[in-house]
């Protein structure tokens, strides 16, 4: 093997090691997101298996709440998805499934993001 070939060789070894590091930070990125991800139990406020528009509301100001003491950029905050629209039988209560079903949803869209956002620097 000459010179040429070595070095050739070593650099499509770097190249490789860090697009894994890479792609393994950016997993761990994510599920970072997904264990910060609210669940049913911090929103039912009494265990009843069914969250209403004012165990919502607290629950949600509460996250807020401990958010902004964390020092957490407040990005989007306008944007929280109403107590309405997760209630998507219109029975006035959030089940489980339809709580779940709006979290799977944010992540699938996160999912997407992410996606683009490779296409993006790849293309840089």
């Amino acid at each position: 093997m000459n010179i040429k070939s070595t070095l050739l060789a070593v650099l499509a070894i770097a190249v490789s090691s860090g697009a894994i590091a890479a792609n393994l930070n950016n997993n761990a990125q994510h599920m970072g997101r997904a264990a910060q991800a609210p669940t049913f139990a911090q929103f039912d406020g009494n265990s009843d298996q069914k969250i209403t528009p004012q165990e919502f509301s607290q629950a949600h100001a509460k996250r807020i709440s401990e958010r902004a003491e964390q020092g957490r950029m407040m990005r989007n905050v306008s944007k929280a998805v109403s107590f309405e629209t997760l209630d998507v039988n219109k029975d006035g209560v959030l089940t489980g499934d339809e709580f779940a079903a709006h979290q799977h949803q944010m992540w699938t869209d996160n999912q997407r993001g992410q996606q683009r956002g490779k296409g993006m620097r790849a293309n840089i």
